[in-house]
């Protein structure tokens, strides 16, 4: 059963007509989002800065702009190398989040430090060992800070497909 606008006229949020709020807020409209990437390799290192920034028009109630800063370096692996640590490749990285969400006045912002392991197993096989700590939001306000501890592990396993054999 569909709600009667009449019905709405009445209803107040803090002594105010809810027609009135609805009034004051803006049209939807996509955000827009953009990246920009900068990176530098030398011959057994990667170095990336990524800035990344989201719009939303107009921001509205607990809603603001975005955007992303994040750095990191990345120690490239010797692929033929005798001992085993040279084969190893390393990434260390730091990022720093002001979030899109503003509660009370207060901006939830997030950072972390992430580092990371790749080992090989057999060939090309790799596994990648992850961890990240971060924290998120403000003790201000009655509002909760989070602190994130993320492990990650992932096994990359590499073998030839789709190879034509010859016959006999």
């Amino acid at each position: 059963q569909p709600l009667d606008p009449k019905a709405l006229a009445d209803v107040k949020l803090d002594g105010v007509p809810l027609a009135s709020i609805a009034q004051d807020f803006p049209s939807p409209s996509v955000p827009h989002a953009s990246t920009v990437p900068v990176v530098a390799q030398e011959p057994r290192a990667r170095y990336r800065l990524d800035i990344k920034a989201r719009f939303d028009g107009q921001p509205f109630l607990f809603i603001r702009n975005s955007s992303r800063f994040g750095v990191g370096a990345e120690k490239l692996p010797i692929r033929d190398a005798n001992k085993w640590f040279d084969k190893l490749a390393y990434r260390v990285g730091f990022s720093y989040t002001p979030t899109y969400y503003q509660v009370f006045g207060e901006s939830i912002n997030q950072w972390s430090v992430t580092g990371g392991v790749t080992m090989p197993i057999s060939g090309e096989t790799r596994l990648n060992i992850g961890l990240e700590y971060g924290e998120r939001g403000v003790k201000q306000a009655n509002l909760v800070k989070d602190n994130i501890l993320r492990v990650s592990l992932s096994l990359n396993i590499v073998e030839p497909w789709f190879v034509r054999y010859e016959e006999e």
